[in-house]
């Protein structure tokens, strides 16, 4: 019994890892650019994702890899009087030893 939760608990922190290696990715990659999050414009924060997907390998940081897309989100509301638009790109990686285990970094 301590073998089997040793095992899940081992796993736990592996996928907790993965997920962390993901967002310092994006965040050295935006350091090493000079980028404030806070000040990108649209086509700015768009060409500095693209790169970062492009030219950074996930799969060193964070080991079997099933899948490492790109995603774009948008959506629109209206809340009585204020209306508003929010997009952005995320990076989604998939690990390789499950379907179900997905982490996400990216910039809205």
């Amino acid at each position: 019994m301590k073998h089997s939760k040793l095992v899940i608990n081992l796993v736990v922190v592996r996928d907790l890892m993965s997920n962390i290696a993901l967002v310092s990715s994006l965040q050295n990659f935006l350091n090493q650019r000079g980028a404030v999050v806070e000040k990108l414009t649209a086509p700015n924060m768009v060409a500095l994702m693209i790169d970062w997907f492009r030219l950074i390998s996930i799969k060193e940081q964070v080991g079997d890899v099933a899948a490492d897309a790109m995603l774009f989100r948008y959506g629109g509301w209206s809340e009585g009087c204020a209306t508003g638009f929010n997009f952005g790109l995320v990076r989604r990686v998939t690990l390789g030893d499950s379907d179900k285990t997905q982490w996400q970094s990216g910039i809205t």
